[in-house]
C-alpha cells in the first residue's frame, strides 16, 4: 500500500495526538479533524468522502459516528484508546460507561472499528468485558519515545512532577490530582508542579489550594522535555493509567 488518505480526528487538540498527526504525515496525507457536538458528525462525513481510512483518538460517542461513517461509505476505520475513557469506577461520577445512552455508541464504535490500538494490555481486557465481546479487533501498541529527545539532565531541581491536562472535576479525579494535594500538603517543604490543568480548575473542582503547589498551563511538547529532564521525581498518581 502506498500513500494512504487518513481522516484523523479527536475531539481534544492534545500534543501526544499532534504527535501521532506528524508521525503519520511521514508517510501518509493525513486531514486533521478536532471536533465534537452536535456538528460533528456533518463534518465527519464530508471529511471522510475523499479519504481511504479513519483514525480517531479515544472511544467516545464522537467516535461512533466516525466509525458508523466509516462502515456506510465503505472506509477502514481505527481507534486509539488510552486508559482514561475506558474507566468506569463509580467513585470516579463520569465517564462514557456509567450514561444510559453514551454507553451503547461506544460499545458499537468499539466492537465495530476494523482496529482498535490500545496503550496498555490492561486495556484490552478493560474493553472486552464493557463491551461484552472477544475483542478480537483489538491490538497492544505500546507507546513509543525519541530515544534522542528525551534524555536526563545532568542536574536536577528538588521539586515533584505531574503532567496531566485536565480540565473539568471527572478528569482531576481520574488523574489523582486531590491525591496529589493531600500529598503536598503533608510534605510543605516539597514543591509540586503540575503541568496541563489550570489553579482555577482544581479550586472549581473542590480541590484545596496548597501554597507548595505550581499549576502551569498546557506547553508545546518540544517544551515539555525540559520539564521532565529538570526534576527529581515524576509523579503518576492516576487512579488507572
Amino acid at each position: 500500500m502506498g500513500r494512504a488518505k487518513i481522516l484523523f480526528t479527536s475531539t481534544l487538540d492534545l500534543p501526544f495526538i499532534a504527535g501521532d498527526v506528524h508521525l503519520l504525515n511521514r508517510h501518509h496525507d493525513v486531514d486533521r479533524l478536532t471536533t465534537h457536538g452536535f456538528l460533528a458528525p456533518f463534518k465527519t462525513l464530508l471529511r471522510l468522502l475523499p479519504v481511504d481510512l479513519s483514525y480517531t483518538w479515544f472511544a467516545t460517542t464522537d467516535a461512533y459516528w466516525v466509525v458508523l461513517l466509516s462502515r456506510l461509505l465503505g472506509k477502514s476505520s481505527i481507534i486509539v484508546v488510552d486508559s482514561v475513557e475506558p474507566t468506569y469506577r463509580k467513585s470516579l461520577r463520569g465517564g462514557n460507561w456509567l450514561n444510559s445512552w453514551r454507553t451503547p455508541l461506544v460499545k458499537y464504535a468499539v466492537r465495530h472499528a476494523d482496529r482498535v490500538l490500545v496503550v496498555a494490555l490492561m486495556l484490552k481486557e478493560q474493553l472486552r468485558k464493557l463491551c461484552g465481546y472477544q475483542g478480537a479487533n483489538i491490538a497492544w501498541v505500546p507507546m513509543g519515545f525519541d530515544v534522542t529527545q528525551w534524555v536526563p539532565a545532568d542536574s536536577t531541581r528538588p521539586r515533584v512532577l505531574t503532567v496531566a491536562a485536565c480540565a473539568d472535576a471527572p478528569l482531576l479525579r481520574a488523574k489523582g490530582i486531590d491525591f496529589l494535594v493531600s500529598c503536598a500538603q503533608k510534605m510543605p517543604n516539597v514543591k509540586f508542579t503540575v503541568i496541563g490543568t489550570l489553579r482555577e480548575t482544581a479550586l472549581g473542582a473542590g480541590i484545596p489550594d496548597a501554597g507548595n503547589v505550581e499549576y502551569l498551563p498546557q506547553v508545546p511538547r518540544s517544551e515539555l522535555a525540559n520539564h521532565y529532564r529538570g526534576t527529581r521525581v515524576y509523579f503518576l498518581p492516576s487512579a488507572s493509567e
